[in-house]
């Protein structure tokens, strides 16, 4: 049995994790934060060929860690929870070239989604704990990966 203080301990980690290690508590747009704190994470797992693993780790690290975020804050997809975002933004890449420009305009899109929230997102946002807070930013990362892919395949791989 876990003592309580290996319990607090895991909460802390827990916490600082799900505020994108203080990103998400910075004064003004937390949830740019925590995406920016998402291109640097997708920048080390491409840069380290762990792209698929890692987002299904983060993921992962992001429903239970937001559930860990929304108890501590006692409210509903605190802003402070920035998890999300760090652990979708991989997906807004996903299969793109790694060029400043393409992070650029994944970067734009997914905060664009994410705040918008087109269906499914806002249905999905409702789901209990970390699901809710961390199923709407895969459905923002999938629509602005969705639009990239589009706009190289219209252009036929020029841009």
């Amino acid at each position: 049995m876990a003592t309580d203080f290996t319990r607090k301990t895991l909460e802390r980690l827990g916490l600082a994790v799900a505020t994108g290690f203080g990103s998400g508590c910075l004064p003004a747009a937390p949830g740019t934060w925590g995406s920016l704190v998402g291109v640097v994470w997708f920048l080390a797992l491409w840069k380290l060929n762990w792209l698929v693993p890692g987002i299904i780790v983060g993921l992962a690290f992001s429903v239970v860690t937001a559930g860990i975020g929304e108890r501590h804050y006692a409210r509903k997809d605190p802003s402070q929870v920035v998890v999300d975002e760090v652990a979708c933004f991989p997906l807004a890449m996903f299969g793109l070239p790694v060029t400043p420009l393409w992070i650029a305009a994944a970067f734009v899109l997914f905060r664009i989604f994410d705040v918008v929230k087109p269906q499914p997102a806002h249905w999905v946002q409702r789901w209990p704990g970390g699901w809710g807070i961390t199923a709407d930013d895969v459905v923002a990362a999938l629509y602005a990966c969705g639009v990239l892919h589009a706009v190289r395949w219209f252009s036929g791989g020029w841009i």
